[in-house]
């Protein structure tokens, strides 16, 4: 039952940081790349009404999410986007995807990947997940060293614009988390707007 440490940065001196962080925890890690990792995140607005519509699909889970007017968010199947596309009732306005990889390193997961608007960086994130305890408590500062040992050796780690440590049961992130990042701000890049979900708390569901 492991502990999760997410940490997303936006500092745009690390806009070239996914390659060599990778290469780094191979060499000197060992790492054992598992599998790719890719998010995408789309939000469309209703053409009668306010109303929003959100879509998260993951590389790791077979269902797409969907969330209206930030309230409950469900399984559907991917096909629910056509079907969507086709009613015109929604008109598409932003996407988001996170590209990167997830990687073994003894009872650490570690993902990492770029956050990306169309071809434009808007970001890294980092998710670690710890095997030796399901006390957040007594995790949270192993992640915080493997954080530090693995990809900020030789400098010092600029201030994220999130960070969060919590126990979920699985290791993949429960896709209420990226929802709940993401539709708290239209511009991913903007750190002020990501401070309202700042949290050392459980995840949302």
């Amino acid at each position: 039952m492991p502990v999760h440490g997410l940490v997303y940065y936006t500092t745009p001196s690390m806009a070239t940081f996914l390659g060599p962080a990778q290469d780094y925890l191979v060499k000197s890690f060992l790492a054992q790349y598992m599998k790719k990792w890719i998010v995408q995140y789309k939000l469309y607005r209703n053409v009668l009404s306010p109303k929003s519509l959100e879509l998260l699909k993951q590389n790791i889970h077979p269902y797409m999410y969907a969330c209206v007017d930030e309230m409950t968010t469900v399984e559907a199947e991917p096909a629910l986007e056509d079907i969507i596309i086709r009613t015109k009732l929604w008109t598409f306005r932003q996407t988001f995807n996170i590209e990167g990889a997830i990687y073994e390193v003894g009872d650490f997961t570690v993902a990492v990947a770029n956050v990306l608007q169309k071809s434009t960086w808007k970001g890294i994130v980092f998710h670690v997940t710890y095997d030796g305890s399901d006390d957040v408590d007594t995790a949270r500062p192993i992640l915080q060293e493997f954080f530090d040992i693995c990809f900020f050796k030789n400098a010092s780690a600029p201030p994220p614009v999130y960070e969060n440590y919590f126990y979920h049961s699985r290791h993949s992130i429960d896709p209420k988390l990226f929802l709940e990042i993401f539709k708290h701000r239209v511009d991913i890049s903007t750190p002020s707007s990501l401070s309202q979900v700042k949290s050392e708390a459980s995840p949302v569901g």
